[in-house]
């Protein structure tokens, strides 16, 4: 391990974080993240939150496929979930009511709100009158 391979330990430790690649046990083909001729090393990690480890099924490396010549994909299978705090609400559009216009209580406080609303409510007022005179 180098200087940088301790300060990634470092930092794990201080913000009690757990690096994926080291808990699972595997070849050393399936560890390896960098080759260069003769020269592997491990230099990529996937770093996770300890209390939610237990969301990380495996951790690999994808020796047929390559980001660039030299390195390999590593690659975390989790099952991450949903807390009560994300679950996502589903969000309807607010059903309109319109039966309820035909009590007076109602229609003359939505009359009222629209007419407050508009830039001519004398236009509106004399609309409004002469679609009820018809029914």
């Amino acid at each position: 391990m180098n200087a940088e391979g301790e300060r990634i330990v470092e930092h794990a430790v201080a913000y009690d974080l757990a690096i994926a690649n080291t808990w699972y046990r595997k070849r050393v083909s399936h560890l390896m993240t960098y080759k260069s001729g003769r020269n592997i090393s491990q230099i990529d990690y996937i770093v996770y939150h300890r209390i939610h480890l237990k969301e990380v099924r495996n951790c690999k490396v994808i020796n047929g496929e390559s980001v660039a010549p030299q390195h390999r994909l590593l690659v975390a299978d989790c099952d991450i979930k949903i807390g009560k705090r994300m679950k996502l609400k589903c969000i309807r559009p607010q059903m309109i009511k319109w039966w309820k216009l035909k009590e007076e209580g109602p229609r003359d406080g939505f009359v009222h709100k629209v007419l407050s609303e508009l830039k001519s409510p004398e236009d509106v007022q004399e609309w409004w009158e002469m679609q009820h005179r018809f029914q």
